[in-house]
């Protein structure tokens, strides 16, 4: 199998485990023998959406909302909620603070 520095934070999605892993400081999502976000310094809350994922992925202080590969976000924001509501991807999201 794969070898990660470390692994936490199992979840439970169609009655598949998954967990975070992380490597060399960067932690990312294993799910059903897939991985989600390497490419992000951060990524967490996995969905299923119909037969799509989506995630939330870090990286350069600023939250992606990723879905079914792409980003989705078209401007830097915090993602607060991400939820699968009757099938549809919901985002509670915030625009950072203007400095």
């Amino acid at each position: 199998g794969k070898q990660y520095d470390s692994a936490g934070k199992p979840f439970v999605i169609n009655g598949k485990l998954g967990y975070r892993a992380k490597v060399g400081g960067r932690a990312f999502i294993v799910y059903d023998g897939q991985e989600f976000g390497k490419e992000y310094e951060n990524a967490y809350w996995l969905l299923k959406v119909g037969e799509k994922y989506a995630y939330v992925g870090d990286k350069n202080d600023t939250s992606f909302i990723i879905f079914d590969d792409q980003i989705i976000t078209t401007d830097a924001y915090i993602v607060n909620d991400l939820q699968n509501i009757g099938g549809k991807l919901v985002a509670v999201v915030a625009s950072p603070l203007s400095s």
